[in-house]
């Protein structure tokens, strides 16, 4: 099973297997996103936003709630 990410505005799409990053997946469209992080997911001033399918997505982990958190990120 993969699953299937559109971009937008820019309407490039990726598809990736469960559990990818979304940073990695939006590198591999070929979207240039900044992270402060050194895409290790910790910084979350990527802005990249899930606008529909969350449902799908595993729950947060520990690690990513204080990471959001931390950097005010609903």
């Amino acid at each position: 099973m993969e699953c299937r990410i559109l971009f937008l505005p820019s309407g490039l799409e990726a598809r990736v297997a469960p559990g990818s990053n979304l940073l990695e997946a939006a590198r591999e469209a070929g979207l240039t996103v900044a992270s402060a992080c050194g895409a290790d997911g910790i910084c979350g001033r990527c802005g990249l936003e899930i606008v529909e399918g969350e449902n799908t997505l595993a729950p947060a982990s520990e690690r990513e709630r204080l990471v959001r958190e931390r950097n005010r990120v609903d």
